[in-house]
C-alpha cells in the first residue's frame, strides 16, 4: 500500500518534519512505541526484554525500508522479508511466512 498510494513519501515527510518539530516528534514517538509494542506481542516465547529489543530493530528496519521506497517506489520486498525471516530463525524464533 505504501508504494501504490504514496504513503512512503508521506511518512518520509513526516519523519523529516518531526526531526525539527518537538511537538510532531512526540506524536511520531508515540506511534513508534505502539508499533514496537505490537511487534513485541507477535514474538512468541521470547522473554519480554528480548521481544522488545527485536521489536525495536524491526521497527527501525521498516522505517529504513520506507526511505528508499519513498524515493524509488520500486523496491521488491521479497529480499527484505527473506533476510528478516532468516534473522528470526537464527535466533530460534519460529516464523511463518504469509504472502
Amino acid at each position: 500500500m505504501a508504494r501504490e498510494k504514496g504513503h512512503a513519501r508521506l511518512i518520509a515527510q513526516i519523519f523529516a518534519e518531526a526531526a525539527v518539530s518537538p511537538a510532531l516528534a512526540e506524536i511520531v514517538e508515540r506511534q513508534l512505541a505502539t508499533m514496537r509494542a505490537r511487534v513485541a506481542d507477535l514474538i512468541p516465547g521470547a522473554p519480554s526484554d528480548e521481544a522488545e529489543s527485536i521489536a525495536e530493530a524491526f521497527v527501525a528496519i521498516g522505517s529504513g525500508y520506507n526511505q528508499p521506497l519513498a524515493v524509488r517506489g520500486d523496491l521488491d520486498p521479497a529480499p527484505f522479508t527473506k533476510a528478516l525471516m532468516a534473522v528470526l530463525q537464527e535466533q530460534g524464533i519460529k516464523t511463518e511466512h504469509r504472502t
